[in-house]
């Protein structure tokens, strides 16, 4: 396909709404935002396509719109010198708005409630366990990149990390600190910003291992090479392994 067909073939996309969890933190005001104006300087964003952003810190709706703009001109990669704001009041009924996205966010938790009722029904900490994957759970702040920029957001809120450490009070193990406690490792990099390249990353792909395994382990840690993109290769995972090496019993 050549360049002009390339260009061609991409059409705007089907209209929907994107909801915006940490709506007032920085990666907000320096990616997602400035990310979305190029797509619609671009003419890649349906008529109706709508943004609904959710924050747990309180913000005056002109301060918000203030911060955003301020992001758009700092980070949008698309002209916006002609750009004019316009901050309009538009009224929603913001409680019910929040108690229903509340509510796909009480769905990873009440899933890492059942986790912990599974384990404590069919296991018991003698056995040989382990429970690794995506959790989308940071544990600690040493498993991001910039706690101040990630406050406020998923992937680490108190309600998360408490139900992370449930799994843990049971009796796993995050294996990975057992070798590595240095902070700044990560498993997962937002693929926009070159945040790769840069360091901005988080710890949220995990290894928990009951006491056991967890003693047999010799060496733990993230293949960053994985996350690595390879001349002529597919385009990698956002996310890079956590390899765990276990001594024979």
């Amino acid at each position: 396909m050549t360049a002009n067909a390339a260009a061609t073939a991409v059409r705007p996309a089907d209209p929907c709404c994107l909801v915006i969890f940490g709506a007032s933190g920085d990666l907000t005001r320096r990616l997602l935002v400035p990310a979305l104006y190029n797509l619609a300087a671009a003419g890649l964003l349906a008529d109706g396509f709508c943004v609904i952003g959710v924050g747990r810190t309180p913000v005056p709706s002109e301060a918000f719109r203030d911060h955003l703009e301020k992001g758009l001109r700092e980070f949008a990669t698309q002209p916006v010198d002609g750009l004019t704001v316009f901050k309009v009041p538009v009224g929603v009924d913001g409680e019910a708005l929040l108690r229903k996205l509340e509510k796909q966010y009480g769905f990873k938790l009440a899933w890492l409630a059942r986790l912990a009722t599974y384990l404590a029904d069919r296991c018991s900490p003698n056995d040989e366990v382990a429970v690794c994957g995506d959790f989308n759970v940071a544990p600690e702040d040493r498993d991001v990149w910039d706690p101040a920029a990630t406050s406020g957001g998923t992937h680490v809120s108190e309600p998360e990390r408490r139900a992370l450490r449930t799994l843990v009070d049971w009796g796993l193990e995050d294996v990975f600190r057992r070798h590595v406690p240095e902070g700044s490792v990560f498993s997962w990099w937002d693929y926009r910003a070159g945040d790769f390249h840069q360091g901005r990353g988080m710890r949220i792909d995990l290894v928990l291992l009951s006491a056991a395994p967890a003693r047999r382990t010799t060496a733990v840690y993230i293949d960053r090479n994985a996350r690595k993109k390879s001349p002529g290769a597919n385009k990698p995972s956002d996310h890079a392994p956590v390899v765990v090496d276990l001594a024979d019993h």
